[in-house]
């Protein structure tokens, strides 16, 4: 499925312009259709979901934390 901007930016609870900032910083993957400044952005839902996987921060375990104290 082919997400717009707008679509992109309410699955990730985020802002339209957040969502713009990512794709001109290419940060997120996308397809840009049509000249600059008059073109549409899409972008693949599969490349959405792999870059909200790439932006998830693990918890680490609260024994991992403490160890160089003894």
């Amino acid at each position: 499925m082919r997400l717009t901007p707008k679509k992109a930016a309410e699955r990730m609870c985020v802002s339209l312009s957040l969502v713009y900032q990512l794709l001109q910083q290419r940060r997120l993957p996308a397809y840009r259709i049509g000249v600059r400044g008059r073109g549409k952005w899409v972008i693949e839902e599969a490349d959405l979901e792999a870059f909200l996987v790439e932006c998830k921060i693990n918890e680490v375990p609260p024994d991992d934390r403490l160890k160089h104290i003894r």
